[in-house]
C-alpha cells in the first residue's frame, strides 16, 4: 500500500487512486495480458504476482525531495538504500494525478525487481529511448492510462505546499 504524509493534495489523491483495489486488480490483469516485456526473462505473470505480493506485504512511502540542481530531469527515483520509499522531485509536482500514479508504479517495479532473487526487470540506463516495453516503463504507462480514463476531464488546480524558505529561494533564483 502506498502511503504519503505530506500535504500536497494532488499526491494525496494519486495515493488514493494508486491504492484503489479496482486499479490494482486491473493493473495486475493488464500486466499479465501485455506483450512480453523487453530486457527480462521473467514472465509477465511472475512480475504481476511479485508486484501484487510486494504491495500486500509492504508499505511504500512517497517522499517529496528537492534536488540540489533544480533543473534535474529526474521525476522520481527509488534507492536500494531505502527499499520502500519512492522519492518524487519537488520541482516536478505540476503533473496530473495519472502521471503520479504511473510514476509510483514505475518505481514500484524497480523495488520489486531489486527484491527478486531470480529475475531482473529494470530498464538499464536512465535514457528512456527505446525502453517503452521494459517492465518499469510499460507498467507505469498501464497505470497512467488506467487513471487517465477517470480523470480525463479533471480541471482541479492544486497548490504545492513548500516550506517558506524554499519558496524564497525559488523566488531569488528566478530574479
Amino acid at each position: 500500500m502506498f502511503k504519503y504524509k505530506g500535504n500536497n493534495l494532488k499526491i494525496k489523491e494519486a495515493v488514493i487512486e494508486a491504492n484503489s483495489e479496482d486499479v490494482t486488480m486491473l493493473l495486475i490483469d493488464d500486466i499479465c495480458d501485455a506483450d512480453q516485456f523487453d530486457m527480462t526473462d521473467a514472465t509477465n505473470e511472475h512480475i504481476a504476482i511479485s508486484i501484487q505480493k510486494f504491495l500486500i506485504e509492504n508499505d511504500i512511502f512517497i517522499n517529496v525531495y528537492y534536488p540540489k540542481w533544480k533543473w534535474s530531469k529526474a521525476i522520481g527515483y527509488f534507492s536500494i538504500n531505502n527499499p520502500t520509499t519512492i522519492n518524487i522531485n519537488g520541482y516536478k509536482l505540476n503533473r496530473s494525478i495519472a502521471s503520479f500514479v504511473g510514476n509510483f508504479y514505475h518505481e514500484l517495479t524497480h523495488m520489486v525487481s531489486a527484491n527478486d532473487n531470480i529475475y531482473s526487470y529494470d530498464h538499464g540506463s536512465n535514457d528512456p529511448t527505446g525502453k517503452e516495453n521494459t517492465a518499469p516503463y510499460a507498467i507505469g504507462d498501464i497505470a497512467y492510462w488506467l487513471i487517465d480514463e477517470e480523470h480525463r476531464t479533471e480541471t482541479l488546480e492544486y497548490k504545492t505546499y513548500m516550506p517558506w524558505y524554499k519558496r524564497l529561494l525559488n523566488f531569488i533564483w528566478r530574479v
